[in-house]
């Protein structure tokens, strides 16, 4: 069931956005913390913060101010920093590429 506003815009979920713009559900939440992606919050207590909640309008609205950055291109891409995009190993990972390396050697 979705839930409705009273102006009869669709109420939409973390997931719902996530989905939409093909993104994970963790990247959403952290541009909802930052403040770039404005929500409101359903329920809650004075500890926890409730059902995050967007509307159609806060979601076109996002859209938009990311329209309004520069894009990306072939002339700006270089200074992209390859390193910070890219996950680092965990430790594990890390660990065991280790010790493989040591017992070819």
């Amino acid at each position: 069931m979705e839930l409705s506003t009273s102006n009869n815009d669709p109420t939409l979920t973390i997931a719902d956005i996530a989905k939409r713009l093909n993104m994970s559900e963790n990247f959403i939440y952290r541009q909802t913390l930052s403040g770039t992606l404005q929500c409101y919050a359903i329920g809650g207590t004075a500890r926890k913060c409730g059902a995050i909640r967007f509307s159609e309008n806060q979601y076109q609205e996002y859209l938009e101010a990311q329209k309004k950055q520069r894009p990306v291109t072939a002339t700006n891409r270089s200074r992209i920093n390859p390193a910070k995009c890219t996950p680092k190993p965990s430790t594990v990972t890390y660990t065991l590429n280790k010790l493989l390396k040591q017992k070819k050697a």
